[in-house]
């Protein structure tokens, strides 16, 4: 059976994915023979690739393409650009630091939409552009980013790590945000020999290295990715959560699927309990807050003080207030 030959702007694009997707470089005859043409052929198509704006360059023999400067290309249709642009402004609300990113990303998008919905996106353009960003995050978070797109270890110094002069080099297996803004890094930290989750916060300070890495065909991201309010570390970080609900609240609380890790148990009263493993209870705070009074903190010790001690300053302002 005869294989169909592609046509030009099909082997440019594919080769301009060899190049994106081998961050080691490609010699011509590799490109050649990936795309079934000879060598002349292929310095003609990465010259009109460059010619094109690509940042194609050679370096020992081989060719790369300059990842931070690289434009991919993306066609959305309007629903789907619609349905971005509500994705970004929900990070707008929730995302735990600014991020320049965003704003590019929504410059883009107002270009492409029409007019009505474009003038609104430039009003949230600049909305971003007024929010002071953390240049000591998102050099983090440009690190890491970079690092899981390449494949390369990188050395990182987390907060509270013991010897804050000691790095840890980390596999990112993938990076993901939690309901409450967080931004989290799960992979395997070769100083703990596990799997681990980091928040990107709370690491000090972050550097590319050259070694490269495979995630495990066994690894499930299943246990590590929580539909909660946070990203689960190993079993050896988490915290339990006890909850004690009103009759008022339990029925509310029965619906629920609030954290894989829950486990519910009725009570005197028609009251419930509510157990849950938290690698860091505190990003449960929020969605406790919103159950006001209908709800008691057992454990831990400290999210119930933090709790009673808002308790008694708001009723404070209240009794004042009166």
């Amino acid at each position: 059976m005869k294989t169909r030959l592609i046509t030009r702007t099909e082997r440019l694009s594919i080769i301009e994915r060899l190049l994106v997707e081998n961050t080691g470089g490609l010699r011509a005859v590799e490109i050649a023979r990936a795309v079934g043409v000879d060598r002349r052929t292929v310095y003609r198509d990465l010259a009109v690739l460059t010619g094109a704006g690509q940042p194609v360059y050679q370096r020992h023999g081989r060719f790369f393409i300059d990842r931070d400067t690289y434009l991919s290309t993306m066609r959305l249709g309007l629903h789907e650009a619609m349905t971005l642009f509500l994705a970004m402004r929900l990070l707008t609300h929730h995302a735990e630091q600014a991020n320049p990113h965003l704003l590019g990303m929504l410059k883009k998008l107002s270009a492409v939409l029409p007019d009505l919905p474009a003038s609104h996106i430039d009003f949230v353009a600049e909305l971003v552009r007024l929010r002071q960003s953390d240049r000591e995050f998102l050099a983090v978070l440009e690190t890491i980013m970079r690092a899981w797109g390449e494949r390369r270890l990188v050395e990182i110094w987390p907060h509270g790590s013991g010897n804050p002069d000691s790095p840890r080099e980390f596999a990112t297996y993938f990076i993901e945000i939690a309901p409450g803004g967080g931004i989290y890094a799960i992979g395997y930290d070769l100083h703990l020999r596990r799997v681990q989750s980091y928040r990107i916060r709370r690491i000090k300070r972050a550097r590319l290295l050259r070694t490269t890495y495979n995630v495990p065909l066994h690894f499930n991201p299943r246990r590590y990715l929580l539909n909660g309010w946070e990203m689960a570390g190993s079993e050896d970080d988490s915290s339990e959560v006890e909850l004690l609900f009103t009759q008022e609240a339990t029925p509310v609380v029965q619906r629920g699927i609030w954290h894989p890790s829950q486990r519910l148990e009725l009570i005197d009263g028609g009251r419930c309990r509510l157990r849950l493993r938290l690698g860091d209870p505190g990003e449960a705070l929020p969605w406790i807050r919103s159950w006001g009074s209908q709800v008691e903190v057992v454990a831990p010790a400290s999210l119930r003080e933090k709790l009673a001690s808002e308790a008694a300053q708001t009723a404070a302002i209240y009794r004042a207030g009166a």
